[in-house]
């Protein structure tokens, strides 16, 4: 029992599995890749719209100053006074916004694909279970979250060693620059700043994504008797697989039975719903045979077969229910029904060129 639970569980798992788990919502996500992508997407906009959200900051701090000893009673005037201050802040920041939530988007997008499921919505009270909820806390996703942080702490650590051994340069050519100039230097220190942490978070997300989607495979694993049990509820109960074959065996032996309708003596039909083709030759048939029978549309192909063979289609509702419902194609009639058969081959008999002799 606990090598099927668990070392079991060797094969790859099926497409179906997998399309399966993608309609729950179980897809390989990394939340650090979509984390990095909008914080280069805001580097990036913060970096376009630098200069305009400056000059904006810099205008709304000049105008509070210049309130600087006359402030103004609280009033409408004053909430007048403050939106048109920090209202072309604000716009500044709306592209930077717009672009977060974009590159928020298209990251889970380009990761999973398009996807919706209900079901992460829906209450899973197995989650209140405290040996699942260990579980989780002493599982691989834990341990490799642990080994990413530190990781990632001991190279911004090194990062920020190193800023800090040259801070004494950059404060002294900050100190000798013209004011005009600070900008630029501000700007440089950001660029670089900013490529060293992204070129570390970039590669971290990387990594981060192989051991999600490996980690996802490794969860979805399938033993063999899961691959047989799926395959069950794919194709169905075995007993109704063997009906449905049985089934299709019949209609099709029905439908092949239809060529069959030339060399019958007579159709007996109900007159539309069912049709029975009969033939009996006295010389090596102890009693007439069943050569055909169909219903609905086989019914229908066998009164046309019969009216281009010349065969004789006759109207006998109850015997042909009769003869339908007891009778098997290539099977005798039954003894109990002679007596209605009996008066449709003397009437046979009595046809010119009838063939129940030949």
């Amino acid at each position: 029992m606990m090598a099927e639970n668990g070392q079991d569980k060797t094969e790859q798992p099926t497409s179906f599995r997998l399309q399966e788990a993608r309609d729950k919502g179980q897809v390989p996500r990394s939340t650090e890749l979509s984390g990095v992508m909008v914080t280069v997407i805001f580097s990036i906009a913060l970096m376009a719209c630098g200069y305009t959200l400056a000059a904006a900051w810099a205008r709304a701090f000049r105008r509070t100053l210049l309130m600087a000893g006359n402030a103004p009673t609280p009033s409408a005037g004053l909430v007048h006074w403050l939106q048109g201050t920090f209202q072309p802040t604000w716009q500044a920041l709306v592209p930077v916004v717009l672009a977060m939530v974009v590159a928020a988007v298209v990251a889970n997008i380009v990761q999973t694909g398009p996807t919706f499921s209900t079901t992460p919505l829906k209450p899973d009270f197995s989650r209140l279970n405290p040996a699942q909820g260990f579980t989780r806390v002493f599982s691989r996703r834990m341990l490799w979250d642990l080994l990413k942080l530190s990781f990632k702490v001991a190279v911004l650590g090194a990062m920020a060693w190193a800023a800090a051994s040259s801070i004494e340069h950059r404060v002294q050519a900050a100190a000798a620059s013209a004011p005009s100039s600070m900008g630029l230097l501000l700007r440089s220190i950001y660029v670089q700043v900013t490529v060293w942490v992204l070129t570390l978070l970039v590669a971290v997300a990387l990594l981060d994504l192989i051991f999600s989607r490996r980690e996802y495979i490794r969860k979805l694993r399938m033993s063999r008797s899961d691959i047989k049990d799926e395959g069950k509820r794919r194709e169905g109960d075995p007993d109704i697989r063997h009906k449905r074959k049985r089934l299709m065996a019949e209609l099709l032996k029905h439908a092949r039975s239809v060529r069959k309708v030339p060399d019958a003596d007579i159709v007996l039909t109900n007159p539309t719903h069912l049709a029975i083709a009969l033939q009996y030759r006295p010389n090596t048939m102890r009693s007439p045979i069943v050569l055909s029978k169909g219903a609905d549309a086989v019914a229908a192909q066998m009164r046309s077969a019969a009216a281009r063979a010349g065969v004789p289609c006759l109207r006998s509702p109850e015997l042909a229910r009769a003869l339908f419902r007891e009778c098997r194609v290539d099977q005798t009639v039954p003894a109990h029904l002679y007596t209605q058969l009996a008066p449709i081959y003397r009437w046979l008999m009595k046809r010119p060129g009838t063939r129940i002799f030949s």
